[in-house]
Parts: C-alpha cells; sequence; structure tokens
C-alpha cells in the first residue's frame, strides 16, 4: 500500500519535475546562444542605428530577460504542481511580485534608452529645433521612472490583497504639507516647467530684459535661470520671476546674432547715398559676416533727422560692443568726408516784450556797453 501510495506521489510529481529541468534546459541554451545574439544586436544597433549607450542597455535586457524565462516556468510548474491551494496561492504571488518588479526593470531600461534622446532631441538632424533643459529632461526622465516603480508597487499590494487606502490619504496628506512649506521653491519649479514647455529661450540664447540688460542663458536650473552679462558676472534670477518678466529673445527666430545700428542723418541728406555708405562701412568691418548680407532700413521720419538703421550680422554677441564702436567711429569718419551733417535737437525761444520795457532794456544793455 505505501509502495502504491508513493508511486502514485512520484507521478503526480513528475510533469512538475520534467517542466523543471526543460526550464532550465532552455534558460540554458537562451545564456548559451543570446550571447551571440545579444552581440549581434549590439553591433546592428551601434553602427545602424547609432543609439547611444546601446550596449549597456542590450546587456541588461539580456540578463533580466534570461530570468524572466524562469520566472515563467516557475508560473507554469506551480500551476500543475500538486501543491496544496494555499502553498499554490503563496507562491504563485511570490512568483508574480518578482515578474512584475522584472518588467518594470525592463520597461525603466528601455524608457532610460530612448527617452532621453526623445527629450533632448540628441539625434535631430535640424539644430534650429529648441532642445528642452538637460536639468528639465532628467527631471521628467527621474519622474517617469519613479510613477513606474509606484505603479509596480500598486500592483504588489493589489496582489497580496493590501488595503491601500491608508497609503493614498496620507501621500496626500504628507503633499499638503510639502507644498505649504515649500511654496516658493514649488513656484520655482513649476516657473521652470513653464519656461521650457514654451520654449521661450534656451540655453545660448541671447535675451533683453525688462530693464534693457542685456544676458545670455546659461543655465535654466531646477530653481532659477542663470544668466551671464557682458560684465563678466552672473546674475540668477528664480524661475517664477523670469516667467512673469517681459523678456526680448534676440537670438529668435534668427539664428545668427545681429547688431543694430542706429543712424542719424539731416533732412538735406542723399537717402540712396546714405545707405551706400552704411553698407560699405558694415562690409569693411571686422568680424560682420558676409552672409546675411548687411541692411540698411529708413524707419522714421524723426522731427530733425532721418532715422535709419543699420543691421548687421556678428558671429558672436560677446564681439557685439568691440563691433558696434569700430561701426560708429568709421560712421562719423566717413560722414565727415562726404560733407554727410549728424544733426543735434536745437530750440528757438521767442520773447515777446512791450515797447516800454524795450526801451528801458535797451537802455540798460548800452550803458552797460560805456
Amino acid at each position: 500500500m505505501d509502495a502504491e501510495v508513493l508511486k502514485i506521489s512520484i507521478l503526480s510529481w513528475l510533469p512538475s519535475i520534467i517542466w523543471i529541468v526543460a526550464t532550465l534546459v532552455i534558460y540554458k541554451i537562451y545564456s548559451f546562444y543570446g550571447k551571440n545574439i545579444r552581440n549581434q544586436i549590439i553591433q546592428f544597433t551601434l553602427h545602424n542605428l547609432k543609439f547611444r549607450h546601446a550596449k549597456k542597455t542590450i546587456c541588461e535586457l539580456h540578463k533580466y530577460t534570461s530570468i524572466l524565462i524562469l520566472l515563467f516556468g516557475g508560473l507554469y510548474v506551480i500551476s500543475i504542481s500538486p501543491f496544496s491551494d494555499e502553498i499554490a496561492i503563496i507562491l504563485t504571488n511570490v512568483f508574480k511580485t518578482l515578474l512584475i518588479l522584472v518588467l518594470s526593470k525592463h520597461a525603466v531600461i528601455i524608457l532610460r534608452q530612448f527617452l532621453t534622446p526623445l527629450l533632448l532631441n540628441l539625434e535631430e538632424p535640424d539644430k534650429s529645433i529648441n532642445k528642452i533643459s538637460k536639468d528639465y529632461a532628467e527631471i521628467i526622465k527621474k519622474t517617469i521612472f519613479v510613477f513606474v516603480w509606484l505603479a509596480a508597487i500598486f500592483a504588489i499590494m493589489q496582489l497580496w490583497n493590501i488595503d491601500i487606502t491608508w497609503l493614498v490619504t496620507s501621500t496626500a496628506v504628507i503633499g499638503i504639507i510639502v507644498g505649504l512649506a515649500a511654496q516658493s521653491t514649488l513656484s520655482n519649479v513649476i516657473g521652470g516647467f513653464a519656461i521650457c514647455a514654451e520654449k521661450a529661450y534656451e540655453e545660448g540664447d541671447l535675451l533683453k530684459l525688462d530693464d534693457d540688460m542685456i544676458v545670455t542663458v546659461k543655465k535654466i536650473g531646477l530653481k532659477s535661470t542663470w544668466l551671464e552679462t557682458y560684465a563678466a558676472t552672473t546674475i540668477i534670477i528664480p524661475n517664477s520671476e523670469m516667467s512673469n518678466k517681459r523678456i526680448e529673445n534676440m537670438s529668435y527666430p534668427y539664428s545668427k546674432n545681429l547688431v543694430r545700428v542706429k543712424v542719424n542723418v539731416s533732412y538735406d541728406s542723399d537717402v540712396d547715398k546714405v545707405k551706400h555708405i552704411l553698407i560699405d562701412i558694415a562690409k569693411n568691418t571686422k568680424h560682420v559676416l558676409k552672409r546675411p548680407r548687411p541692411a540698411v532700413y529708413l524707419i522714421e521720419l524723426g522731427d530733425y533727422a532721418l532715422n535709419f538703421t543699420l543691421v548687421c550680422p556678428i558671429p558672436s554677441m560677446k564681439l557685439r560692443f568691440k563691433i558696434m564702436e569700430k561701426i560708429h567711429c568709421a560712421i562719423i569718419k566717413r560722414f565727415r568726408e562726404e560733407n554727410i551733417n549728424i544733426p543735434f535737437p536745437t530750440q528757438l525761444s521767442y520773447v515777446d516784450i512791450a515797447k516800454d520795457n524795450f526801451r528801458e532794456l535797451k537802455e540798460a544793455v548800452c550803458r552797460k556797453r560805456k
């Protein structure tokens, strides 16, 4: 009788033993041949697709995929094994928990490979496209990773029938407390996200602030924007203030840096001659680019002068003041040679004096002369 029971027990466990051996064989085969396949995929992605960090990503995926083979095989073995219902449920939940964690890790690895180039436009050949700041790209990426792991934790808690109501309530209360305590910090962070979302400016752009100060954007950080002035100093402005400032982006929509020189001449000047001289000065000034061509515009008929604007493309705004000085000096010299007057505002005052007062004033002047 005991032999019969033992025989039945062995027969009942035989399919499970067979599938355990089959799972291990499949795992070994995948580990052996998968390395060759993995290396071929690495070579293909590096040379054809040109993905960054492709080798590290594929190696990690290969490692966790081999773990998935063991987990799926273990789940099937549990389903066909003669365990009691309680033990089978516990073992199944353990393997499903591990499966959720491994799949979440897979998702994080894949997102890490493709999300960063997508956010930063690293593979985009069109360099004129605005890019998200690297700091904010990193923040967005880590935020997505946090949501992936939170989803995994909630799924595991649901799997084990753990009530998550208290967790949601506690998270809401903690969020309110943190929000009140770090209100200014949160406003700066939200302001930074608004700046990146609107793409009003990016790192390297030249800005004119509402106080007419010209600065270069050096860094868009989590809480503040770093601006470099032409006095070789750095201004750090909170993002909440930057998002509310009136800003003129001098680098958009033109990718080239431009210098604008305002020139006033008298009304008796030859307009075509003035424009020709200004263009000639721009073309012969060092560091002024040939393309796009310099241009002159008569922009206003002023109260006492004709107002021209000379627009010159330059390679860098760091040369702005040096180039403007050379152009101003050349304009003064050429205008004097060509007898072109640069007028200045004048004012005539007329005084109405009565006859009696005029006689007294005349006599006083005559006495003073004597």
